[in-house]
């Protein structure tokens, strides 16, 4: 069962320190304090340029 939501420009889910933001050009930003990821299987990542540790 699939559940699809429509909304404006900007979908933001803020809770106390951690925030999910995603707008409609497609981009996706998460922010918090600690991000942890745990799978069983395959972990699949594709970008252009993938840049670990930027410079802000």
């Amino acid at each position: 069962m699939a559940h699809t939501r429509t909304v404006g420009e900007v979908f933001r889910i803020v809770v106390d320190n951690s925030t999910l933001t995603m707008d409609k050009d497609g981009n996706v930003t998460i922010t918090g304090k600690t991000f942890t990821t745990d799978f069983s299987d395959q972990v699949k990542h594709w970008g252009k340029v993938i840049d670990l540790n930027p410079s802000r």
